[in-house]
């Protein structure tokens, strides 16, 4: 140390805590922890690769002590013909896994003839998504086949002991899935089947003489593959039968099987079966249950005895059922809501008229005198340009006490106006838009929308003085939930005939309240076209609303595409006002992918809930199994026992919060249909509980019972009786 640093004792200030460099020994051991961490990562991400090759391919780098070589022969192999058979092992079971993918694609889109002929006839976008569908299939295929080669785990060497273990656990993974699967077959067909498994099994008999050669093995597993597949057979036949004979219409969840299999699959099943499947799987599982029943015996009472006995476990598990399903009934009503809404605004012989390029009446802009020449338009040919054997033209209705005829044709401006509410004592100024609908003939309007009057009249061109004489108002007519709106801000449960409101710079009376609910129109206030586009600067039509002659859709659809394409000034996007609506509707469709991600999520928690239940029970029941069974019941019979015990359980919570969330039905609700394109309406909807609701509630509890029973069963069932005594 200098006699400089001596003088100022300079001092190094000590570095945090956990940043002091590492000894020799720490150092060494930290370095074997990064080391460990990446065998780790690089075993996880090698057990992937399908056994077969995996397993050449440890062979091709394994250390070759003689040890080794004696318990693992083929390590005596060179390396590069361990690595040359991984390629190839590799390459076949890809290639086997494609070509089975490729059987599989064409049997589902093209049942019935040669996919490779089939494959030769698509366009390029319809190739490139074939192509996707193969490649996808292609995994799940090959980890399938490698199934065949499990047994091969022993023979992995001791150094990559490692990546055996994470191919052990994903295999257990993929069983425990397909497993989880299995639970949705019905119980019957799923005991027709174990004679598969064990074919010393009596199922339809008390007894079964025990097989002693290969081929009457043989013979049972496949009857009982055959018998199992009849009585599915069976029950899928019936189940549609009854469902027919309902005569159903298609309801918002008939949807989803075409978002799941392909349509060419979907054309080959019967019509009630894609359609109702909800109903159809409902019939199939109750029919289960009978057929239990009838099949054999089962202690059903000493099920009803340990449900009574176990109420306070009991009544926990069905408690988290009834949560569920309740939830599940509440968001499934707001979306029945929503989809109301849309499908009874639109009228199915309107064509509904914006600017070209418009999504929305929010966005359009039609324009003012050029728009008028669209009442004589008439459509003389079909979509595929081939004379119409009458034209089509908008329909005309004689005027009231009047020989007149006028043209259903409204031509209208949609304007959203900034509402400032009247602030409460404490509270803050608030502000809300309101959709304002300017129209030149009130009266020609309701007509094309189909809109009555619970009080009041249609407005005319007269203007009309408040009660001093001398502020001019201008009448309206409101939509219900319009008026029970501005009837809160003043202390109402309604707007009454004679009330005034100002809107911008608009001061109104209410002459009329329009019979509205479940329609877009009820949040509306409709008034003269020349005040309210005068007043909020908005000089031009967006919308145009007309009925076609004989209020036929097809006719609506023809004048649609009449419009869209032959009127030239100004150019025009028409479409039905039923298309219009379903399109605005589509935020709606997004909103249903939720609440099924939701509900899935609130399933999980309920299936583990039962699960965790269910394994307790037998855990606490090992004796009483041993008891059964020694009494002559057999191992299928324990299986539906505890399965229909589970099955009470969650039907018991799932009816209660039927009932639960039954209790919503009619609320109301304000809401926004939106496309996702930026045009919304807001709306006041419904919750609407239909027996559609209630069916798929029920069905999901008894899936959540199944999957969330079935594995204890199992497990019950696998039980030896000298263990279970013991």
């Amino acid at each position: 140390m200098s006699a400089l640093e001596e003088q100022i004792d300079v001092k190094t200030p000590p570095l945090p805590k956990g940043l002091e460099p590492l000894q020799d020994d720490e150092e060494s051991s930290f370095l074997t922890r990064i080391q460990d961490n990446f065998v780790k990562l690089a075993s996880f991400l090698a057990s992937f690769i399908p056994m077969p090759a995996i397993l050449h391919f440890c062979r091709a780098v394994s250390p070759r002590t003689e040890l080794e070589i004696e318990m693992d022969p083929l390590l005596g192999r060179p390396r590069i013909v361990s690595f040359l058979l991984g390629v190839i092992s590799l390459f076949l079971l890809v290639s086997a896994s494609a070509f089975l993918a490729f059987i599989s694609w064409g049997l589902l889109n093209y049942f019935g003839r040669n996919p490779f002929n089939a494959i030769a006839e698509l366009s390029a976008d319809d190739l490139k998504a074939a192509i996707t569908g193969i490649v996808q299939g292609t995994i799940p295929f090959i980890y399938a086949l490698e199934f065949l080669s499990i047994s091969q785990l022993e023979h992995f060497p001791d150094h990559f002991r490692q990546i055996a273990w994470f191919i052990q656990k994903r295999t257990a993974i993929l069983g425990n899935l397909l497993l989880f699967g299995l639970s949705l077959i019905p119980l019957s067909v799923f005991i027709m089947a174990l004679p598969m498994v064990f074919p010393n099994e009596a199922v339809l008999s008390d007894t079964i003489p025990t097989y002693r050669s290969r081929i009457v093995g043989l013979f049972r597993r496949l009857m009982g593959a055959l018998t199992a597949l009849a009585v599915l057979v069976i029950l899928v036949a019936v189940s549609i039968e009854l469902v027919s004979l309902l005569k159903l219409q298609k309801s918002y969840v008939s949807p989803i099987p075409a978002k799941i299999f392909p349509q060419a699959f979907l054309d080959l099943l019967p019509t009630v079966l894609v359609e109702q499947w909800h109903y159809v799987l409902i019939c199939v599982y109750l029919l289960d249950i009978g057929l239990l029943l009838i099949i054999g015996k089962v202690p059903l009472r000493y099920n009803i005895r340990n449900i009574s006995v176990r109420w306070l476990t009991t009544a926990m598990t069905g408690l988290a059922f009834t949560l569920v399903v309740g939830l599940l009934i509440l968001m499934f009503s707001f979306v029945n809501g929503l989809n109301k809404v849309s499908s009874e605004s639109g009228i199915p012989g309107n064509v509904f008229v914006l600017s070209e390029g418009s999504i929305d009446e929010t966005f359009s802009n039609l324009g003012y005198s050029d728009i008028n020449q669209m009442e004589n338009e008439r459509a003389e040919e079909d979509r595929s340009g081939r004379p119409l054997a009458k034209s089509i033209g908008i329909k005309q209705v004689n005027v009231p006490g009047s020989s007149k005829k006028v043209k259903l044709i409204s031509k209208e401006t949609y304007i959203s106006v900034n509402h400032e509410v009247a602030a409460r004592p404490g509270f803050p100024m608030r502000h809300r838009l309101l959709p304002v609908r300017a129209i030149q003939d009130a009266w020609v309007a309701a007509k094309v929308h189909n809109m009555e009057l619970i009080d009041g009249e249609w407005f005319d061109d007269k203007p009309q003085l408040s009660a001093d004489g001398k502020t001019t108002l201008t009448p309206c007519v409101m939509g219900e939930a319009a008026a029970r709106k501005f009837g809160e801000d003043v202390g109402k449960p309604i707007m009454k005939i004679g009330d005034t409101v100002k809107l911008g710079e608009l001061n109104m009376v209410v002459v009329g309240i329009m019979k509205s609910e479940g329609t877009t129109f009820g949040s509306e206030v409709w008034t003269r076209w020349e005040r309210a586009t005068q007043a909020y600067n908005k000089k031009t039509f967006t919308t145009v609303v007309l009925r076609v002659e004989d209020d036929k859709p097809e006719s609506a659809e023809i004048m649609a595409y009449h419009l869209s394409t032959n009127f030239k000034n100004p150019r025009v996007r028409a479409v039905t006002e039923t298309q219009y609506f379903e399109d605005l509707a589509k935020g709606s469709a997004a909103i249903f992918t939720v609440i099924l991600v939701i509900a899935a999520i609130m399933a999980i928690g309920g299936i583990f809930g039962v699960m965790n239940t269910m394994f307790a029970t037998v855990a606490q029941r090992v004796k009483d199994i041993g008891v059964l069974r020694i009494l002559g019941f057999k191992r299928w019979q324990l299986l539906i026992s505890f399965m229909l015990e589970t099955l009470s359980i969650a039907l018991l919570g799932g009816l209660v919060g039927c009932l639960i969330g039954y209790f919503a039905d009619g609320f109301k609700m304000d809401s926004t249909l939106s496309s996702g394109n930026g045009s919304n309406k807001s709306v006041t909807i419904r919750l609407t509980v239909d027996m559609t609701i209630i069916v798929c509630a029920i069905l999901f509890t008894l899936i959540m019972g199944r999957l969330g029973g079935l594995v204890p069963s199992l497990s019950a069932m696998r039980m030896k009786i000298l263990d279970s005594l013991r």
